[in-house]
């Protein structure tokens, strides 16, 4: 992002597949029997036996590590004792699963959540497999989860390209990870994703994170498609303060998508200790296309740095997007951003529409309600209400719409923009060579 006149990188998250779990963890696996031939369901309780069959929850388990031991096949399921609470990490693997019509599930039985809370691992890694659902749990990291581990992570690194389909979060909470949720790639991904009525809290990096290699730009190649995010609270994610290079401290983070959803969802509080020259947002997209932002809410995002702490951004490598219809307010950044680097990314054909914005600019006046920067082509901000004011005595207001560097076709129709005693519009960097303000926008200063 740009602040005070001097352009930052943004790059997206990147995490190495050995941070995640911990190096060697998927390296040595035991010899498994192979899978039954009907539909099974095998349950784990703190008082069972890992000598017991499993099969009832009068057999039970005791231990995650005893599921690593059978081939779960297409339609088992995996129940853990609600209420109870589980150490280790539940591993599914390339042998598991993989069929989306007859997803595996991991879930809970009884009264309330399981709980699992690992030691220096993931809590459910799902390893270069799909057709899996993780429903109505608990995970909570410690001290070495949180600085190098997700709390539930679906990672495809396979070298054959396969786009592996099917994998559903839904009812859990994750806090003290790196990242609470992630569905991460090293070349290609997940094919119809959905992470929903879930909280993803207290983590380090981020809530809820999908990442994929980065986009080279001219020849876009997605890792992940059809992804959806409904109904997540993402919140007090903080970010890492001896990270100065990336930004860090985000809510909900898409990356490397193709069409793509997040809808009815709430960031807030995250990134206050984020330190690097590129900052954080509360619900954002970078290097996708075709992603959808809509009916979300972002309020007091903020950022230990000299950049963002935004609302809700569509950022660089992003095409044919679309933000619309969200609330942003009080957030240290902007309330509704567009940006791309300067050199080497764009930002084109998205649309802006019918948001309200809402005290912007808390931690810096550059930012303003909505600011668009950087290499932005043919941008439509429409219907939207912003109001800035000052963030305390003695500052200078924000303006309503930050306009800077190379922008190509940016068009702001039928906006209603009012500031307390700032500019409504500001441009620098010749930012106004191409920008069509119609007469339809209402502006007001008081």
């Amino acid at each position: 992002m740009r602040r005070a006149g001097v352009y930052t990188r943004r790059s997206g998250i990147v995490v190495a597949a050995s941070a995640i779990v911990g190096v060697g963890l998927r390296l040595s696996l035991p010899t498994r029997s192979g899978p039954g031939p009907t539909r099974r369901t095998y349950y784990l309780d703190p008082a069972g036996s890992d000598e017991a069959d499993g099969l009832s929850p009068g057999s039970a388990w005791r231990s995650l590590d005893r599921v690593r031991r059978v081939v779960l096949a297409p339609g088992d399921s995996v129940l853990l004792r609600g209420g109870a609470r589980f150490t280790g990490m539940l591993q599914l693997d390339q042998a598991d699963a993989g069929d989306a019509a007859k997803p595996v599930t991991i879930g809970s039985f009884g009264s309330g959540k399981a709980i699992i809370a690992p030691q220096a691992t993931s809590a459910v890694y799902v390893h270069n497999t799909a057709g899996v659902e993780i429903r109505d749990l608990e995970v909570i990291g410690d001290a070495g989860t949180f600085a190098d581990c997700g709390g539930v992570v679906c990672y495809n690194d396979l070298s054959d390209g396969r786009v592996l389909e099917h994998i559903v979060v839904a009812g859990v909470e994750a806090s003290g990870f790196k990242n609470g949720i992630e569905i991460g790639a090293a070349k290609t991904g997940f094919r119809a994703v959905t992470v929903s009525n879930s909280l993803a809290h207290d983590n380090m990096e981020a809530g809820v994170a999908v990442y994929g290699p980065g986009l080279q730009p001219g020849s876009p190649r997605y890792a992940h498609e059809n992804v959806t995010i409904s109904s997540v609270q993402a919140y007090r994610n903080a970010g890492d303060a001896t990270n100065t290079e990336r930004n860090t401290g985000n809510g909900i983070v898409l990356g490397s998508v193709r069409t793509g959803l997040i809808e009815k969802s709430e960031a807030y509080e995250n990134g206050r200790l984020c330190a690097a020259p590129q900052g954080p947002a509360g619900i954002w997209t970078y290097d996708s296309s075709a992603v959808v932002i809509e009916r979300n809410v972002a309020h007091d995002n903020h950022t230990g740095g000299p950049a963002d702490g935004d609302g809700f951004d569509l950022d660089q490598n992003t095409s044919d997007c679309v933000l619309q219809n969200n609330l942003a307010y009080n957030n240290d950044g902007a309330g509704l951003m567009l940006y791309a680097e300067k050199a080497g990314t764009y930002n084109r054909n998205n649309i802006v529409r019918d948001n309200v914005s809402t005290g912007s600019g808390r931690g810096s006046a550059w930012y303003g309600g909505i600011t668009v920067a950087g290499n932005v082509t043919s941008a439509l901000i429409s219907g939207n209400s912003v109001t800035v004011s000052a963030a305390g005595p003695g500052s200078p207001p924000p303006p309503a719409v930050r306009l800077a560097g190379t922008l190509r076709g940016v068009t702001l129709s039928n906006n209603r923009l009012a500031s307390q005693g700032g500019p409504i519009i500001s441009t620098q960097d010749g930012a106004n060579a191409s920008i069509i303000v119609k007469p339809d926008n209402q502006m007001s200063i008081s």
